[in-house]
């Protein structure tokens, strides 16, 4: 694969988990860990009454697993399709859970977080 080489102004990187309870008895609990990034935002539409915006260049990744492999995956499917590594500025945001602060300060991302 192989990212597309362009050298975006800024990327964002927006992650959160949850606590899901499992449905059999007896089982622990576990975190869904959820990442979305993107290029920038641009308006829907200029005749709406509500202005809406749409997220330019959209990869998702979501998955049950320890934080590091989490946040390598996520970087890898942003890497394919944003060139990460190009980008002049690399934004995390979240709502400041330790794990996510260990992937921001990452060597393979190093993004503002």
């Amino acid at each position: 694969m192989g990212n597309d080489g362009k050298a975006r102004e800024i990327v964002v990187t927006e992650v959160d988990g949850t606590l899901v309870h499992p449905q059999e008895k007896g089982e622990d609990n576990f975190e869904v860990k959820l990442g979305i990034t993107y290029s920038g935002k641009e308006l829907e539409s200029k005749k709406a009454k509500q202005r809406r915006y749409r997220l330019k260049d959209k990869v998702i990744y979501g998955g049950v697993e320890g934080a590091d492999d989490f946040g390598e995956k996520l970087y890898i499917k942003g890497e394919e399709k944003l060139s990460l590594s190009l980008a002049r500025n690399l934004l995390l945001v979240s709502d400041g859970a330790r794990w996510i602060a260990d992937i921001a300060g990452a060597d393979y991302l190093k993004a503002t977080y």
